[in-house]
């Protein structure tokens, strides 16, 4: 039986059907010795007068434990990609 976070709901045709997700944790995963790629979203508010001053890190700070933990883990490199 599956939580209801696990399921996903899609559009099939016509009618749903129900998707069970077995999502893992950076903590499940062995990144020693590995590439890891990261998808972030730092897509993070500038000042209008300086655009160059970030007005709120909170993304940027939010994504630090899992990009440490990696290198920590001994990571060969780690890969951010944002949008």
């Amino acid at each position: 039986d599956t939580s209801k976070e696990e399921r996903v709901c899609r559009r099939d045709a016509s009618d749903f059907t129900m998707t069970s997700l077995k999502k893992l944790q950076l903590k499940d995963v062995d990144v020693s010795s590995k590439r890891v790629f990261i998808r972030v979203d730092f897509n993070v508010p500038q000042d209008k007068a300086d655009p160059s001053v970030i007005t709120n890190n909170a993304r940027i700070v939010g994504a630090l434990p899992s990009i440490k933990y990696c290198l920590d883990k001994g990571a060969k490199s780690v890969v951010l990609a944002s949008h």
